[in-house]
């Protein structure tokens, strides 16, 4: 079964950047406004808040000033229509008053947010509500209108973003909706070698891998079924392969992982399996809002032992194969063997990242049960040449988290 982390939303506060941990640099900067009354507003709800740093003295050039890495990423918390009306490009909508129930959609919590509201009342309630949750780096506040103004109404930030490029306007169709979050930045630093060597295969029994990619440097990171039964995929799903490639997440948590390969346009269908219907909800409204609810299904499946005693559908997940299948922050030694058998011979891959032992042997405090952790070498030892499984291994590294919980990320290809 999935560890009780349940949610899975933020994934080890991963970056983008290939650290499966986080090397974010959070920046106490600030956020735009000349108006001297704001700006002393803001230092009294700073003084009164100092886990969060908002200041209202800086300007959005400011913001844009920044590498475009540490940008913090922006959350508009303005009405839909308003949103449609004016925007800066880089943004997503989550208007305040859905804010609660669509936090799966923000980056994971070490990383710094710069919301964006109609008024100052309204992005300090939603600074608020973000620190209630964990998000307590939110480095700028911008405040615009509901439209862009001319003449002396002129809004001063609809203003400045047309100076630097960044204003748009127009509705926003699912498909072109920005995703802020970021995927398991282990799966992310190898997705693209995986798609070569899929891509790369004369027939599904032997193909020469492509080169790796270059070693990162890590700095520590009752449900309804959306379709039991898919349709043919239409010509633009399909992938470099000439077909649709297929991916297994077993214990999805809120799908961001597979709503994220969905979206890349490179043909996957993922299968989302958790065993919370709560985490399953989430993937089908991602899934939903970001327009892929044709390559997402879902599965809610119990597993115990060697395997699965409840589900959703029939049959389960675990008696088909995939391209991929993804386990992580997932770990149930006894499904091993299923995993294994669910990975396509010639040349499907397994990604596995879960927590390990320390070397000092000091427990974690998270996972407590001392079952829900690695081994040294254990995920080579099952799924390595060494196993007997029909794998070669592809990649097996550890990385430390900031809090000292150390990774395992292993890949391996089935041959």
């Amino acid at each position: 079964m999935a560890e009780e982390d349940d949610s899975k939303e933020y994934q080890s506060q991963e970056p983008s950047s290939g650290s499966i941990s986080g090397s974010h640099s959070n920046k106490n900067n600030s956020k735009c406004s000349s108006s001297s009354s704001r700006s002393s507003r803001s230092n009294r709800s700073n003084s009164n808040n100092n886990s969060i740093t908002v200041f209202r003295s800086r300007d959005l050039q400011e913001w844009h000033a920044l590498p475009a890495t540490d940008r913090p990423r922006l959350v508009d918390v303005r009405s839909e229509a308003a949103f449609e009306a004016c925007r800066l490009s880089p943004s997503i909508n989550l208007p305040f008053d859905s804010l609660l129930n669509l936090l799966f959609e923000l980056p994971e919590p070490s990383l710094s947010l710069a919301v964006i509201a109609t008024t100052w009342e309204e992005g300090e309630r939603a600074v608020a509500l973000l620190k209630n949750r964990d998000w307590h780096h939110v480095s700028f506040i911008f405040v615009g209108g509901e439209d862009v103004a001319e003449g002396e109404n002129k809004d001063e930030l609809w203003t400045a973003a047309k100076a630097l490029g960044l204003l748009t306007s127009g509705a926003v169709g699912p498909r072109d909706r920005n995703i802020l979050y970021t995927p398991n930045p282990f799966l992310a630093s190898f997705i693209d070698y995986m798609e070569e060597a899929l891509a790369a295969a004369p027939s599904p029994l032997h193909y020469p891998p492509p080169p790796l990619p270059l070693s990162t440097s890590f700095s520590s990171s009752s449900v309804t079924n959306l379709a039991t039964s898919p349709p043919p995929p239409p010509l633009s799903s399909l992938s470099a392969v000439g077909r649709v490639l297929t991916c297994c997440d077993v214990g999805c948590g809120a799908g961001r992982d597979g709503v994220w390969l969905a979206k890349r346009g490179k043909g996957w269908r993922v299968h989302c399996m958790d065993r919370l219907p709560r985490c399953l909800d989430r993937v089908q409204r991602l899934a939903a809002r970001h327009g892929v609810t044709d390559s997402v299904d879902i599965e809610a499946s119990v597993i115990k032992g060697t395997s699965v005693v409840r589900s959703s559908v029939s049959p389960s997940f675990e008696t088909k194969q995939y391209d991929l299948v993804l386990a992580i922050r997932f770990l149930e030694r006894d499904f091993f063997p299923a995993l294994g058998a669910m990975v396509r011979p010639g040349g499907g891959f397994l990604l596995f990242v879960s927590f390990v032992a320390r070397e000092d042997g000091v427990p974690y405090e998270h996972p407590k049960d001392p079952r829900r952790v690695l081994e040294h070498g254990e995920l080579a030892r099952v799924f390595g040449a060494e196993g007997g499984m029909g794998f070669e291994t592809v990649e097996d590294r550890l990385e430390t988290l900031p809090d000292g919980r150390v990774l395992s990320a292993f890949l391996a290809r089935r041959l």
